[in-house]
C-alpha cells in the first residue's frame, strides 16, 4: 500500500532508499541523513555508536516527540545514556532498521504525528 498520496506536498517523506542513501520527495540524498517534517539534512555516521547528542541538534531543536533509528539491516540498541538524554528533554527514541524506520516515519507522518527519523544508510551494523 502506497501511503504517500497521504502525506501533504509541504511535508518531508521518504520515498525509497538503497544501500547508499535516500529519496526524500522524489529526490534523491546520499548518505546517512536525520529527516524532519520540513527538512532534511546529511549527517556523517555510519553506526548508532557514531551518535552524540550534538549530532541530534536539530532534531531536538524542532521538539519532535518521536524519534525513529534506523540502524541498517540489523536492530541494534542505543546507548542508554542517550536515551535518557533525550527522554529528558521530551523525545522517544525507537531503534529499528532503516527499511523498517522509512516506513515508519512514513507513517507517523501521515498520521500528523511530530516524528523525525535518524536513517544509517547500507547495512553497516557495528
Amino acid at each position: 500500500m502506497d501511503i504517500t498520496p497521504l502525506i501533504a506536498k509541504d511535508k518531508k517523506s521518504i520515498t525509497g532508499h538503497d544501500r547508499a542513501g535516500f529519496y526524500v520527495n522524489g529526490d534523491y540524498v546520499s548518505g546517512s541523513i536525520i529527516i524532519l517534517p520540513d527538512q532534511v539534512q546529511a549527517i556523517a555516521i555510519q553506526t548508532l555508536k557514531d551518535l552524540t547528542l550534538k549530532l541530534l541538534q536539530p532534531v531536538i531543536d524542532s521538539k519532535v516527540e518521536i524519534l525513529l533509528l534506523g540502524c541498517g539491516e540489523v536492530h541494534l540498541q542505543l546507548e542508554s545514556d542517550l536515551t535518557l538524554s533525550l527522554a529528558g528533554v521530551g523525545i522517544t527514541a525507537e531503534v529499528m532498521t532503516t527499511h523498517a524506520a522509512c516506513r515508519t516515519y512514513n507513517i507517523l507522518l501521515a498520521e500528523g504525528r511530530n516524528v523525525a527519523a535518524l536513517l544509517i544508510k547500507g547495512n553497516v551494523n557495528v
